[in-house]
C-alpha cells in the first residue's frame, strides 16, 4: 500500500485489511468496504449527472461503538520523532507542549469517557507519524473515526501529518471513504495540505479516478454541516484551487486525463477547471497528452468542447497534431484535422530549423506513460 505505508513495520495497522497494490490505485480494490466504484454514462444531462451521487451532506447512519475497546486494538507502538527525510516539507505536528488544562478547558470536554490526557494520547503519532485518527481510517472503521474526530479540541488537530506528509483526509480519500472525507471537511480539516509528492487530497482523488470522492471534495460545505463542531470554522478553508500543481507540475485535470478518468475530468470542468492549463515541465495540455499517446476516447471528449485550444503549443512549440504525427497516430491526426487543427507544422521541410527528429521527440516527452499502461514503478514514484 504505497500511498499510505511504504515504510511500514509490523503493527496491527500493517495487516490484511488493506489489499495488494494495483497499477490504477496503489491500494487495491476496496469494494468490500461498500463504496461506489462504477463508471458514468456521459450521454446524460448535467442534472442527471449530479443525481448520480448521493447527498454528501446527509448524516451518516453509523451505529454506536465501544471506542475505548477499538482503540486498544490500534496501539501506538512508540512516540513519533516528528522527523521526515523527504526534503520537501516538515510534517504538521500537534503542539502538546501546553498543559492539559490549557488544551481542554473543562467546559469543552467532549466525552465523559476520556480524560484530557487520554485524548492527547489518541492524537499523538507513532514512529510513522500516524495517530489513532490515521489508523482508524486505514483500518476502515468509520464509526471509530467519527468519534475520534469529535474528540478534537480544535480543527488543527485534524491536520496532523504522518511521515509521508499525509493528513487523515489524504488517507480517507485514498481509501475512498466518502463519509469520512465529508465529516473531516465539515470539521475543518484542510483540503490543501500536500503530501510528499505535492498532491492534495483532490489530486489523489483525481489520480485514482474516484469520482464520488472528487464530488464530495468539490461540493461546498453547508453551514448546518458544521453545527456539530464545538469550534467555529471559517468558510475560507473549504476553497479548492483546481489549478494547483503537484511537484511533477501536474494539475488535477492532468492526473485525471493520464488515468483516463473521463468522469473525473467532466466533474472538474463542470466546476471551472481550465481545460487549456499547461503542465509545469514541458507545457503540455491534456489535449497534448491524449494526442501523443493516441487515446481517441479522451481526445474526442476534449475536441468536442469549444473552449479547447486545439493548436495549443508546448514550451518547445509543439502542437497536439504534431505530437500525434510524430508518434504515427494517423487516426488522431485525422480527428484533429476534422476539428480544425492547423496542419502547417506538418509541412515543415526536412532542412528546416524547426524540424523535429525522433530523438528530440523523445527528449521532449514528459515522464509519463501511455494511458492504461502505467507501470507500477511510475505509479509509485511519479504519481505518489
Amino acid at each position: 500500500m504505497d500511498d499510505v505505508e511504504p515504510d511500514c513495520g509490523t503493527s496491527l495497522r500493517k495487516q490484511g485489511s488493506l489489499m495488494d497494490d494495483q497499477i490504477d490505485s496503489g491500494l487495491g480494490s476496496i469494494n468490500s468496504i461498500g463504496y461506489y466504484s462504477g463508471e458514468l454514462n456521459f450521454s446524460v444531462e448535467e442534472d442527471q449527472y449530479k443525481r448520480k451521487f448521493t447527498d454528501v451532506s446527509s448524516p451518516s447512519n453509523l451505529g454506536s461503538v465501544d471506542l475505548a475497546s477499538k482503540l486498544s486494538d490500534m496501539k501506538i507502538e512508540s512516540d513519533s520523532t516528528g522527523q521526515c527525510d523527504s526534503g520537501l516539507e516538515e510534517p504538521i505536528q500537534i503542539s502538546l507542549e501546553h498543559t492539559v488544562d490549557e488544551l481542554f478547558p473543562r467546559e469543552t470536554w467532549c466525552s465523559p469517557n476520556f480524560s484530557p490526557q487520554q485524548v492527547v494520547e489518541i492524537f499523538r503519532g507513532d514512529e510513522d507519524g500516524d495517530n489513532h485518527l490515521h489508523l482508524s481510517i486505514i483500518h476502515g472503521l468509520p464509526e471509530v473515526t467519527m468519534q475520534i474526530i469529535g474528540l478534537a479540541p480544535d480543527l488543527d488537530w485534524l491536520n496532523h501529518t504522518n511521515s509521508l506528509l499525509q493528513t487523515p483526509l489524504h488517507i480517507a480519500v485514498i481509501t475512498r471513504q466518502t463519509r469520512v472525507v465529508r465529516r473531516l471537511m465539515s470539521a475543518g480539516a484542510s483540503v490543501d495540505v500536500r503530501d510528499q509528492m505535492g498532491n492534495t487530497p483532490l489530486h489523489n482523488a483525481c489520480r485514482l479516478g474516484y469520482d464520488d470522492v472528487v464530488h464530495t471534495l468539490i461540493t461546498p460545505v453547508k453551514t448546518e454541516e458544521t453545527r456539530q463542531n464545538k469550534y467555529d470554522i471559517s468558510t475560507q478553508i473549504f476553497l479548492l484551487d483546481l489549478e494547483s500543481k503537484n511537484y511533477e507540475g501536474l494539475t488535477c485535470l492532468h492526473l485525471a486525463a493520464i488515468g483516463g478518468h473521463l468522469s473525473v475530468m467532466r466533474l472538474l470542468l463542470l466546476h471551472g477547471a481550465n481545460i487549456n492549463t499547461a503542465e509545469g515541465k514541458s507545457g503540455r495540455t491534456v489535449l497534448h497528452l491524449a494526442a501523443e499517446w493516441g487515446n481517441m476516447v479522451i481526445l474526442k471528449f476534449l475536441v468536442s468542447r469549444r473552449e479547447t485550444d486545439i493548436d495549443a503549443r508546448t514550451y518547445a512549440g509543439l502542437t497536439p497534431i504534431l505530437l500525434a504525427f510524430g508518434r504515427n497516430h494517423g487516426d488522431i491526426v485525422e480527428e484533429l484535422l476534422n476539428h480544425g487543427a492547423s496542419c502547417e507544422t506538418l509541412s515543415l521541410s526536412d532542412d528546416s530549423d524547426a524540424d523535429i527528429s525522433d530523438e528530440e521527440m523523445v527528449e521532449e516527452a514528459p515522464s509519463l506513460k501511455p494511458f492504461g499502461a502505467l507501470p507500477q514503478r511510475v505509479c509509485q514514484n511519479t504519481y505518489g
